[in-house]
């Protein structure tokens, strides 16, 4: 069998606007599901967008721009693609400006993070006061206080203070 290369046609002057109003209704309708994806609510649905799809089905849903219900749901597809994507961008943004650093752990939850006193009795149990200066907090919020404070920093700033005088009065 031969073939027999042909030249196109032209394509009908009426088809070719039907087919331009038909890419402009489908833009619009892609940037209409795009905004709906941006409320907190519809975030689930950017797992399952074929969840959402049969729920607007339900509905009785008619798409605003008179696009077919093929053609919607194809917007629909594409907005939750796009959406989708455009998270996972911001995620690997997110992960590259992350960095690790090792931090010295000695006396995380025992040290002050503002007058830097660090004795044993600062912590009891759950909850931390500081001898020196009187700062109250969770022990495990002043311990994270601390390594972030000592992200960074290359020598030890635990520093090692004389307990406070009998004369010593807490804020």
């Amino acid at each position: 069998m031969r073939t027999v290369k042909r030249k196109a046609l032209p394509p009908n002057a009426k088809k070719q606007t039907d087919l331009e109003g038909l890419c402009q209704a489908y833009t619009r309708e892609k940037q209409r599901w795009l905004q709906h994806f941006q409320c907190w609510k519809r975030q689930p649905y950017l797992e399952r967008p074929r969840t959402l799809r049969d729920e607007m089905v339900k509905q009785g849903y008619r798409s605003p721009n008179q696009l077919q219900a093929r053609h919607w749901k194809l917007a629909l597809n594409d907005a939750a693609e796009t959406w989708d994507k455009y998270w996972q961008s911001i995620f690997v943004k997110v992960r590259l400006k992350i960095s690790h650093q090792q931090v010295n752990p000695a006396y995380g939850s025992q040290s002050c993070p503002f007058c830097e006193f660090v004795d044993s009795r600062n912590r009891k149990g759950d909850r931390f006061q500081c001898l020196h200066c009187g700062h109250e907090n969770a022990s495990d919020r002043i311990a994270a206080q601390n390594y972030a404070r000592r992200f960074g920093d290359p020598k030890d700033r635990a520093v090692y203070a004389s307990p406070p005088s009998k004369n010593h009065s807490f804020r």
